[in-house]
């Protein structure tokens, strides 16, 4: 199974899904059984006392993620070899099923909260078939104009993620807000059948998401400030010289997502 992301990069969108039906071959389409979901969400190998999902820096230090939002333009979904459009019989609305490409197609905008598991607009009633499923591709993109309040902090921008950590003795906020166009890539070499009443799951480890980035001795260099309790990192602010923490925390989020099938 491969833990690959070309992206950030990563809360949950539920949506239905048909599950493989107890006979036929699920790999030909033959069968389109009861709905699944297809859920994108957070987890952490690294959990507080309090049970909240840690991240964990270069230098060891521990932030506890407060939430973690992301805007996907579009989802696709590979179709399995052998199998073609006019195997699957009819889709949702809100899908198509793209002959070239060998895929189906979900258009968004669609704002993701990683966290709470939600999606705006909701994907709830999103039928595909149950079949083998061994790669999602999603393109994350800036929440453009209208598609969030302007106050929104995820306003314009692709990612939103907040934790809290100690400084000195006191709780301090950490703000992520990044701007990017990225596609996102996450595999099942063998491919994942969802199960009746199942899911097919994009899980972004988030203990993982700042392991190449050296926060902690950037804030200790006074590379990085700590403002009324907040530290923030944002890719339109380059003033200072602890190298490119954005791209590094881009890459650890594209290497943190794994697909798995409950």
């Amino acid at each position: 199974m491969n833990r690959s992301l070309i992206h950030i990069p990563l809360c949950l969108v539920a949506l239905a899904m048909a599950a493989c039906a107890d006979d036929g071959d699920p790999t030909t389409g033959t069968h389109i059984g009861n709905p699944g979901d297809l859920e994108f969400r957070v987890s952490s190998a690294l959990t507080a006392d309090d049970g909240a999902l840690e991240l964990q820096d270069l230098d060891q230090a521990r932030f506890a993620l407060a939430e973690a939002r992301i805007v996907l333009r579009d989802i696709e979904l590979d179709l399995p070899d052998g199998l073609g459009c006019e195997d699957l019989g009819a889709l949702s609305t809100q899908a198509r099923c793209d002959a070239v490409g060998h895929k189906v197609v979900v258009a968004g905008p669609f704002v993701v909260d990683l966290l709470g598991r939600t999606s705006t607009p909701s994907l709830d009633g999103l039928v595909l078939p149950g079949i083998a499923w061994r790669r999602i591709d999603f393109r994350i993109d800036d929440a453009r104009s209208g598609l969030l309040p302007f106050a929104d902090p995820l306003a314009e921008r692709s990612l939103f993620v907040r934790a809290w950590f100690d400084h000195d003795g006191s709780p301090t906020e950490l703000r992520v807000q990044l701007r990017f166009n990225e596609d996102a890539r996450v595999e099942a070499r063998d491919g994942l059948i969802v199960t009746d009443g199942g899911r097919l799951v994009v899980d972004f480890d988030v203990a993982l998401w700042l392991q190449h980035v050296p926060l902690t001795a950037c804030i200790a260099q006074g590379e990085l400030a700590v403002l009324d309790g907040v530290v923030t990192i944002d890719d339109d602010d380059g003033g200072h010289d602890c190298g490119d923490l954005e791209a590094a925390i881009k890459q650890d989020i594209k290497d943190s997502a794994m697909l798995l099938a409950e």
